[in-house]
């Protein structure tokens, strides 16, 4: 891979990983709320579920998710299912004093199986994913060679832009220290999550 060719992945990945989605909304919540530190746990869940969509691309098995309409809608159902879950819970969170000294944040291994569920459901990201490595990948040339700069690039982007949306979040949760701002903010995220889970049950494979 030339140079030039790397910084446009590097352009275009990034510019398709800065805007809001629910990956981002799951890092801001957890930040404001659990802090800095217990919200980078989300980043290893999302950069295992970013492995396992390339993976997919890379195998052919998304074109199996477009061609199979109702293994489609399966994952497609299971992905809006637990962004509506996750709406349900930040409905009924109604916040923690975070100025206690008893307030315990939830544990890491949750931060981050609940990070890698959000995304590893998503059937948009997958499609994304093989539409960006697809553009790069040049089939005159070693597989494995041009993995090995494209998916470390992809991951290490990821990582920045996330833990800058968790530090974000920290940020936020200085002002969401009383309860009641709290619940307001998780009521907010809740209908986000909602909005999110609707719109996946509307969301068709590209043909």
């Amino acid at each position: 891979m030339t140079l030039e060719a790397w910084l446009v992945f590097v352009f275009i990945w990034t510019a398709t990983t800065l805007p809001v989605g629910p990956n981002v909304i799951n890092c801001v919540a957890i930040s404001q709320s659990q802090g800095l530190g217990r919200s980078l746990w989300t980043i290893p869940g999302i950069g295992c579920a970013a492995l396992i969509h390339i993976a997919i691309g890379l195998t052919g098995l998304a074109a199996l998710l477009t061609t199979h309409v109702v293994l489609f809608n399966i994952v497609k159902g299971v992905g809006a299912a637990y962004m509506l879950y996750m709406a349900y819970n930040m409905w009924r969170d109604q916040g923690a004093d975070l100025t206690k000294s008893d307030f315990s944040p939830v544990p890491r291994l949750q931060a981050l199986r609940q990070s890698f569920m959000i995304s590893i459901t998503n059937p948009k990201a997958i499609f994304v994913n093989i539409a960006i490595f697809s553009q790069f990948i040049d089939a005159d040339r070693t597989l494995w060679q041009q993995l090995s700069v494209l998916i470390p690039t992809a991951l290490i982007i990821d990582a920045i832009i996330y833990a800058g949306y968790c530090a974000l979040g920290a940020q936020l949760g200085r002002y969401l220290r009383s309860v009641k701002r709290q619940k307001v903010f998780n009521r907010t995220t809740g209908v986000i999550y909602s909005l999110i889970g609707l719109g996946l049950l509307t969301y068709q494979a590209p043909k």
